[in-house]
């Protein structure tokens, strides 16, 4: 028997991202590796979803090698967003979000130990707060839950110009499917 799967990556890291937004709210404790979790994955989602749209149009952007380490996350946005008369400005309204995500991913994927030195005035339960890397103080509900929100309604977008006529407002409706015969 001949069978044949495809695996929508993206749609996968999309699912990860959202679970672990949805246990950090139900959950407290311990929410703050669940938040990290879902900032890792939205940005995992982000460049597999355009490493997904490259794939399925390989007439129109011939010019990338998604084999070479030279072609950036922002490389694939800015030939995606200008196919498709998208803005691919990273300043430009929830663009914004996308150039966080990916800080953060490198902060994870590349991290330091880092010693942070301060002097503060301020009374608080919490004054080593005041000291923690810029990774960390990204990690509250809010803002994970913005680049999350911020980088799916990109990815749709993308999606509708990309592929109006099948899953277009949908990307992340089709997990995986496959066939077999014989």
């Amino acid at each position: 028997m001949s069978l044949t799967f495809t695996t929508n990556t993206y749609v996968a890291h999309h699912l990860a991202a959202d679970a672990a937004l949805n246990a950090a709210s139900a959950i407290r404790k311990g929410s703050f590796y669940h938040l990290i979790n879902a900032q890792v994955m939205s940005a995992f989602m982000f460049e597999s979803y355009l490493n997904h749209v490259i794939n399925k149009n390989p007439n129109r952007f011939f010019d990338l090698n998604l084999e070479s380490i030279e072609e950036k996350w922002r490389e694939k946005f800015k030939k995606v967003s200008t196919e498709y008369g998208l803005n691919s400005d990273l300043g430009y309204k929830n663009n914004k979000s996308i150039g966080d995500a990916f800080r953060f991913r490198n902060a994870m994927a590349h991290g330091q130990t880092v010693t942070n030195v301060g002097i503060t005035d301020k009374v608080s339960d919490n004054p080593f707060g005041l000291l923690k890397p810029d990774w960390e103080k990204s990690c509250t509900e809010k803002n994970v839950r913005r680049i999350f929100n911020d980088l799916s309604s990109i990815i749709i977008s993308i999606n509708q110009k990309a592929f109006p006529t099948t899953t277009a407002g949908f990307p992340f409706s089709i997990y995986g499917s496959g066939s077999g015969y014989g």
